[in-house]
């Protein structure tokens, strides 16, 4: 049990949210830290020594010494300068909330890529600080942020580190065209995607699982109630009676003021978005943060090239909500919905296939038994709405896409 204090500065050119500290609580929890107290500072500007003023560093120092507390946190990125003056000042370890989201990545990275991911982000944030941090792993053999895939042997050298991350690179581009390769496939067939995007523990990996109902337990996704259960896009083929296959893409949760380090290593993982046919952003109803999930979401949302593709707002927990009932969402079209409760997932399901099938035209079609594969194509690219076997053959009322129309015309009826 490491007792830890959490602080944030506030300043005008970075305000405090007051969400900040409550998810930088919920971060040190899960990397097993125990937050005793949270404190946050208003000032004009950090201060070059510490951060914060002498004064907060010498009330903090008396306070640390009576709680036997064991490490502090920042919310505000510490130079090296900083890091090493507060661990002078204090005695104990200073980390700041990106060390502390690496080490929660670190726990959760599975495969080679998230592995991946992982290790560059470190080694990206370490070149900056190998003063500071070479000075805190000789007293402490490797804190919390240096830990897991990115660490080998603590081996802080600028040389080795920036020969680290060009390999790495290399590594990630090489995954980046298979993945590619994949969509390319996909689009070839005319499968579409859609990509399930929002902020980290809003639902995304468990609405997932639910479209995977009755499949194989091996194409099941981690899910769980915590930050970055997801640490890489999941694809999965979802069939569904009378509606042609499409493929549904979970994508890594976002977090507020998500720092440089991490947007450049997971914006790669996000290009699946790009080629969706419609984005699913998930956002938990429930939270007194929505707003600035949904700003965080949009915001990463608008580093990509994703601005003509449709969007269907999915309102989860509701069943957490006291005004579930009059509850009205801002952004339009939106579906409420509770994956605890199964509320609102036909609906959900609905909403998703005339989004794909908003341009399709309804037809009927007469396929005679001995044109097999004229039906398979129409049940590939269609919407079935209704299916009759007669005389001559199988009835068909469907959506189908405007490119289909000329080459089943001899079908029409």
């Amino acid at each position: 049990m490491i007792k830890t204090y959490l602080i944030q500065l506030s300043t005008p050119q970075t305000p405090s949210d007051p969400y900040d500290l409550e998810e930088l609580k919920e971060l040190a929890l899960q990397v097993g830290l125990t937050p005793k107290d949270t404190f946050l500072q208003h000032g004009s500007k950090p201060t070059a020594a510490f951060g914060i003023g002498k004064g907060k560093v010498a009330e903090l120092k008396r306070l640390i010494d009576a709680n036997a507390i064991q490490m502090v946190v920042f919310f505000n990125e510490l130079s090296n300068t900083q890091m090493r003056n507060l661990e002078a000042e204090w005695g104990v370890e200073v980390i700041d909330r990106t060390m502390l989201v690496l080490e929660l990545l670190s726990q959760h990275a599975q495969s080679n890529l998230a592995k991946k991911l992982v290790a560059i982000t470190q080694k990206r944030y370490l070149l900056p600080r190998l003063s500071a941090i070479t000075q805190i792993s000789d007293r402490q053999q490797g804190g919390i942020g240096l830990k897991g895939p990115g660490e080998t042997a603590l081996e802080l050298n600028r040389r080795v580190l920036e020969k680290d991350i060009s390999k790495l690179q290399k590594a990630i581009q090489k995954e980046k065209k298979v993945r590619a390769q994949n969509r390319k496939h996909r689009l070839k067939k005319s499968i579409p995607t859609i990509s399930i995007v929002g902020y980290t523990n809003a639902g995304k990996s468990t609405l997932l699982n639910h479209f995977l109902d009755g499949a194989s337990p091996e194409k099941h996704v981690f899910a769980n109630d915590q930050l970055f259960a997801t640490l890489e896009p999941k694809s999965r083929r979802i069939e569904r009676p009378h509606i042609p296959p499409m493929v549904l893409s979970d994508t890594v949760g976002f977090i507020s003021k998500m720092p440089d380090h991490l947007t450049q290593s997971f914006i790669a993982t996000l290009e699946e978005i790009e080629t969706s046919e419609l984005i699913l952003i998930v956002l938990d109803a429930s939270s007194p943060f929505l707003d600035t999930h949904l700003e965080t979401t949009h915001a990463m949302l608008d580093q990509l090239n994703v601005k003509d593709i449709p969007k269907l707002y999915v309102l989860n927990k509701m069943d957490r909500r006291k005004d579930a009932e009059d509850f009205l969402f801002y952004h339009h079209p939106y579906v409420k919905i509770s994956l605890k409760t199964q509320m609102g997932l036909d609906a959900l399901e609905t909403a998703i296939i005339e989004h794909l099938f908003a341009s399709s035209i309804d037809k009927t079609y007469l396929i005679p038994f001995s044109a097999d594969h004229v039906q398979y194509q129409i049940k590939e690219s269609a919407w079935i709405h209704q299916e009759t076997q007669t005389d001559e053959g199988t009835l068909l009322h469907v959506k189908i896409p405007p490119s289909m129309l000329s080459s089943l015309k001899h079908y029409e009826v």
